[in-house]
């Protein structure tokens, strides 16, 4: 390969690699995000406000089932009120968290929390 061919081909791939570089700093900035609604709604927000900053949910819940669905929640962990429990996963961390939006029958936001297993 001629010296011109690999200039050409190293400019190339240079290009290639910012490009991603920038388009995936992009989505993290721009993307719907569960971090950013726990900062951005607070109780009283509602259910489709929540969905336009942190996006479809993982799961949901009726409000009674731990952080592992598999487990139901002590009587003194259950939001009062809570019908409809939204939760997000995060699983681009290295430590494993989710975040849980709890509403009412109204879809109004009464509580929010994260978890973290550490």
């Amino acid at each position: 390969m001629s010296q011109e061919n690999m200039v050409t081909r190293n400019l190339l791939i240079n290009i290639t690699l910012s490009a991603a570089v920038i388009g995936a700093a992009l989505y993290m900035v721009f993307s719907p995000s569960p971090g950013k609604a726990m900062e951005k709604v607070s109780a009283g927000s509602t259910y489709k406000e929540l969905l336009s900053i942190a996006g479809t949910p993982s799961y949901e819940t009726d409000g009674t089932l731990w952080v592992e669905p598999e487990y139901k929640k002590s009587k003194d962990q259950i939001i009062k009120g809570c019908v409809r429990e939204v939760w997000y996963e995060s699983f681009l961390n290295l430590i494993p968290s989710k975040y849980a939006f709890c509403f009412d029958v109204n879809n109004v936001l009464l509580n929010k929390y994260h978890w973290s297993s550490w």
